[in-house]
């Protein structure tokens, strides 16, 4: 099913979309992308999984390992704002990591 051009989700989606490809042009973003990337897979294989009731449902466990990933995403990308008109693009990327998973397909 496809989503109608102004559906909420969909502009969403396509903002977050273009506040990537913004962080993308920005020199630091692959080291920051990287250095994001191997905490969040070090904090994944730290956690003990088998702890969540169901992967699709959320328990408090469940919701401290989600923070923990968030976190470490967007204190990566907070690197990249250097002026206050960049943060639009900041908080773009992080509704996009909160509502469509992490990390942003390159």
């Amino acid at each position: 099913m496809r989503l109608p051009p102004n559906n909420p989700a969909r502009v969403l989606k396509q903002k977050a979309q273009a506040a990537i490809a913004e962080l993308k042009k920005r020199r630091d973003f692959p080291r920051v992308h990287l250095e994001a990337m191997n905490k969040a897979q070090a904090e994944d294989a730290a956690t003990d999984k088998s702890q969540f009731d169901n992967q699709m449902e959320l328990s408090p466990a469940r919701l401290q390992y989600e923070i923990k990933i968030l976190d470490i995403w967007a204190g990566a990308y907070v690197q990249l704002v250097n002026e206050l008109a960049e943060q639009s693009l900041f908080i773009d990327t992080a509704v996009r990591e909160m509502g469509f998973g992490f990390p942003p397909k390159l």
